[in-house]
């Protein structure tokens, strides 16, 4: 899983920008990257979903209407579109991943106390919080699969849900790496690290999904990485509850292009990325070539005065000088023709790259008449 979280830590730190990243050294004149996802983003994300029931048996119909519009309000209170879409937006870079189940004390906390623990609700898990069965090839394979989560300290200790052992969690800092695996960069640290001195007191806790055992398990982080273990070296759940829910588990994967035997998808903005940083390279050295660019009146020497009134004359008016034979202009080599043919054509090959992305934004007419524009479309 390193290889992945470092990969998508560049790709998020390419499509920020060094307006957004203070570790990003390179300008980007055109942020390619970040133009593909809005495009190609908001072409895919749905709305808030409708439901629509019905029923043959007339007695029920108001028992069903209630129901269908019970649905569609909670679609909104729980704004499904935002979680879409940043689903989505994981996916196009590397995975998305998305934890649909009834919510725990934790998730309510997590909340603001805007969620009510016991109610269904989706959320969006993180890929640097995420761990499963790596020896997998396919997720119906997956002997095991969880997600971290930070929570107060004393939301654990007062939740009699959890075991005795609760009463042994204590507070720990947030860390900038992936603790126990790796020690890769996490996705927070992309604007700098993680400031210290938190809120509330928080811990990490772990809910691991157990298929074989249709069984969710919550340990504490420290037991996870050794830090705090049973004497016999045991690691003891904090929880154990039988999973309530689809067959599939709890989780919810959007992945795009999925290599054979790989149980991780290939984000589709990988393929265009090498492209994204050759044009912003590219782009770089036309616009150094350019502020190289000055253009300068020549003399001989020993004729400065003629030169500072020819300087110091408005725009179409006559300057007497002794010898204007002497007089030239020069001007230095602007930006290369042929570099700038070159990064139009990475240009374009970004687009044809990203599926015609000038077509599906609307940035540019790629037809005659507006019949074809809309086949293309």
């Amino acid at each position: 899983m390193k290889f992945f979280r470092e990969e998508r830590y560049r790709a998020c730190s390419s499509i920020a920008g060094n307006r957004y990243t203070p570790n990003e050294n390179q300008i980007k004149y055109i942020n390619l990257a970040q133009m593909y996802l809005s495009i190609v983003g908001r072409t895919i994300t749905p709305a808030n979903p409708r439901v629509m029931l019905s029923t043959f048996d007339r007695s029920q119909e108001p028992s069903v209407k209630w129901c269908m519009q019970w649905c569609n309000e909670e679609s909104e209170r729980l704004d499904l579109a935002s979680v879409f879409a940043r689903m989505i937006q994981d996916g196009l870079i590397s995975m998305g991943i998305c934890k649909v189940a009834l919510a725990a004390p934790y998730e309510a906390a997590m909340s603001g106390w805007g969620l009510a623990a016991g109610e269904p609700f989706p959320y969006r898990v993180d890929l640097d919080d995420f761990v499963w069965d790596v020896w997998a090839r396919d997720y119906s394979e997956m002997s095991f699969m969880g997600h971290r989560v930070r929570v107060p300290v004393d939301m654990v200790k007062d939740s009699k849900i959890y075991s005795k052992r609760r009463k042994l969690v204590t507070p720990n800092d947030p860390s900038d790496d992936n603790r126990g695996g790796g020690g890769d960069r996490r996705i927070g640290t992309l604007t700098g690290d993680i400031p210290e001195g938190e809120f509330r007191e928080m811990t990490d806790i772990w809910e691991i999904y157990v298929p074989g055992d249709k069984c969710l398990y919550t340990f504490w982080g420290e037991d996870l990485i050794g830090q705090a273990t049973n004497s016999d070296g045991n690691i003891e759940p904090l929880r154990e509850v039988d999973w309530v829910g689809p067959p599939r588990g709890p989780y919810i994967f959007c992945g795009y292009n999925w290599p054979p035997g790989q149980p991780f998808p290939k984000g589709p903005i990988m393929d265009v990325l090498d492209l994204d940083d050759a044009a912003n390279a590219t782009y770089r050295k036309l616009v150094r070539q350019a502020a190289r660019m000055k253009q300068n009146l020549l003399c001989k020497k020993g004729m400065q005065d003629d030169a500072k009134r020819y300087n110091e004359a408005p725009d179409g008016e006559g300057v007497p000088v002794d010898n204007p034979e002497s007089f030239h202009e020069v001007a230095s080599l602007g930006p290369n023709q042929g570099l700038f043919n070159f990064m139009r054509e990475l240009l374009q090959r970004f687009s044809w790259m990203g599926g015609n992305i000038e077509t599906i934004g609307g940035l540019s007419a790629q037809a005659g008449t507006l019949g074809q524009e809309e086949l293309l479309d």
